[in-house]
């Protein structure tokens, strides 16, 4: 099984059962909080380490995650993944379950990506795109830098991507005029 399908299904559990006590928002805070520590290299370590045993982990951690941790549930929840051994998926569980928690409330994420700084009226303009596109009343731009796109946009919705850039752009020109090459040399498919 894959590692995000195995993610997707552990963050199905965890969102059903915070859904039961209601407390999806204590617990998607949790996992932030968590995943945030595990950034500290020394928690990390003991966290992820792979000769101690569930037991082990669950006596040197519990005091920090105690502290960590607001929910039983989410401290209950990472002491399964010791003992199933899947507290690599972590991060990737923690993601799964915001992602699920969004969908629940109707919010997308759309992740722009763009050559340069996108002004207010280009951001609104592409808010409105997105609610267009995915029937959303809730979109939130994650929107980020890279020179290598050149211009345009490149938009990700979940596992959709629209690509709008002029790198794409030139890149579906240069296989046209490679086509268009092979086609006047009388070669063709």
């Amino acid at each position: 099984m894959s590692s995000n399908v195995l993610a997707m299904r552990y963050a199905a559990a965890l969102f059903a059962a915070a859904t039961d006590i209601g407390k999806e928002d204590e617990v998607a805070q949790d996992l932030h909080t968590l995943t945030a520590a595990l950034d500290n290299q020394d928690l990390a370590d003991v966290f992820y380490h792979l000769q101690l045993t569930a037991v082990a982990k669950r006596r040197i951690l519990e005091p920090v995650l105690a502290e960590l941790l607001q929910e039983q549930i989410s401290r209950n929840f990472v002491w399964l993944l010791f003992a199933k051994g899947r507290e690599r998926q972590m991060k990737a569980i923690g993601e799964a379950y915001l992602a699920k928690l969004r969908a629940a409330r109707g919010q997308v994420v759309a992740e722009v990506t763009s050559a340069r700084q996108l002004s207010g009226d280009d951001l609104n303009r592409l808010t409105e795109w997105v609610q267009q596109l995915t029937g959303s009343s809730s979109v939130e731009l994650v929107t980020s830098v890279n020179k290598g796109v050149l211009g345009g946009v490149r938009v990700r919705v979940a596992d959709t991507v629209y690509d709008g850039s002029l790198s794409r752009r030139l890149q579906m020109l240069q296989r046209q005029l490679k086509q268009a090459q092979v086609k006047q040399a009388g070669v063709s498919n």
